[in-house]
């Protein structure tokens, strides 16, 4: 399990958004979003969900690690003020961008 900045540059770059980013694994019951219904199996596919302020879930994205945060948060930069989101961006690894 990893919590914020301990999830790597990743949740570094979530924590500096101002955002929230936990992973688990094996973590028993976890909402599994319709993806089973799909044909997906959820004990073995990383999931992503991004929520707004309220708690909304904006975006589900299966099959990818945090490692792709960065990338996936460029679908949602109306979650984040864009000098906010711009600074973040810039503080991270030059092999990330």
């Amino acid at each position: 399990m990893c919590i914020q900045s301990d999830c790597g540059s990743g949740g570094s770059f979530v924590e500096c958004l101002d955002g929230w980013i936990s992973g688990y694994k094996g973590a028993g019951d976890i909402p599994d979003y319709g993806l089973r219904a799909a044909g997906m199996d959820i004990n073995k596919e990383k999931i992503i969900t991004i929520a707004d302020k309220d708690g909304k879930i904006v975006g589900i994205y299966p099959g990818v690690s945090i490692r792709n945060l960065p990338y996936i948060m460029n679908n949602h930069r109306d979650l984040v003020e864009s000098g906010v989101f711009k600074w973040c961006s810039n503080s991270l690894p030059k092999w990330w961008k």
